[in-house]
């Protein structure tokens, strides 16, 4: 049974009066820390797909390849990406030959929408903005006090997430 109605609601709830949404960039220190331990308390898995040291846009193709080598070939999939209209077209056509390539195209349904359309787009927000300030703020058990995993896909200096995986919602 999905959690995922519920955890809509417990994300929706965090936002201000007049906020169409919630992106950490523009949240105080004591915001950030109230919707992480909020977000703690959904039950949820995370995976970080991190390139280090690549362009964004060739760092993104990896993470998108990453996260559908990722992919159980039992389980059926709803995977909402956050609308990044100047990656539409590249994350489509790099999704569809990963899918393809895994024969994973017909349990997979993806589409991409804008933060405040779905809620739970949020939560890599957060997880992403975390990971890139590092220490304190990267404290696992504050973000996803669950499991996370993080898969490295390069050894260069580091470079903020680019794709996150959200299971269990």
């Amino acid at each position: 049974m999905s959690v995922a109605p519920a955890a809509r609601v417990a994300v929706n709830r965090l936002r201000l009066k007049g906020q169409r949404s919630i992106h950490f960039l523009t949240e105080s220190d004591f915001r950030k820390k109230f919707i992480l331990s909020t977000f703690a308390e959904i039950s949820f898995n995370a995976t970080c797909f991190i390139a280090r040291g690549r362009p964004d846009n060739f760092a993104r193709d990896l993470c998108l390849k990453a996260f559908v080598a990722s992919l159980c070939s039992a389980e059926n999939y709803v995977i909402i990406f956050d609308m990044d209209f100047t990656r539409l077209s590249a994350d489509r056509q790099t999704l569809i030959m990963e899918l393809d390539k895994s024969e994973m195209r017909e349990k997979v349904e993806y589409r991409h929408q804008e933060p405040h359309h779905e809620y739970l787009l949020w939560l890599p927000d957060a997880i992403a903005w975390s990971y890139a300030r590092g220490w304190p703020w990267r404290s696992t058990k504050k973000i996803c006090p669950h499991d996370t995993y993080t898969e490295r896909l390069s050894h260069s200096f580091w470079k903020r997430p680019f794709i996150h995986s959200i299971r269990g919602i």
